[in-house]
């Protein structure tokens, strides 16, 4: 699927996974942001509900089953070439999930997966506004804890 100069938006989700208390980031093969670290996720298909294209897409990436817990954020992203004409455009469903089973291993559009403690993130070189939402589904969990 062509994801470049689309005449409308690619919708996508986005895994918010903690596993002992460290996120879950992948760090991304492929533009846009090739090379930068976020959370796990990708493309919804035509057809597909949105829990199960995450859980798809978690596996793909991750190699890691997750049960889908609740919405965080609804993001968007915009990228303009240097003729400022929309090369990419996104918009993002950021969803906690839930850990379930197996091991982590990278593949499909991560070139690399791990888990990071909060207080060593800011050390990745991540892609906007992914501290941001990774502190928002902590947040959650926080809460239900209370």
């Amino acid at each position: 699927m062509k994801r470049e100069y689309r005449d409308f938006p690619i919708l996508t989700v986005g895994g918010i996974i903690f596993i002992d208390n460290k996120a879950v980031l992948i760090k991304r093969k492929h533009p846009p942001e090739a090379g930068r670290w976020t959370i796990p996720g990708g493309r919804i298909r035509v057809g597909e509900r949105i829990d199960d294209a995450l859980k798809r897409e978690i596996l793909e990436e991750t190699g890691i089953e997750i049960e889908v817990k609740r919405l965080v954020e609804v993001a968007e992203k915009v990228v303009r070439d240097d003729n400022d004409r929309i090369q990419y455009h996104y918009i993002i469903l950021d969803y906690l999930c839930e850990f379930v089973s197996g091991k982590i291993n990278a593949s499909s559009d991560a070139e690399e997966v791990r888990t990071v403690n909060m207080e060593d993130i800011d050390e990745l070189d991540l892609i906007d506004g992914t501290k941001e939402v990774i502190t928002k589904g902590y947040e959650f969990i926080e809460k239900e804890k209370m």
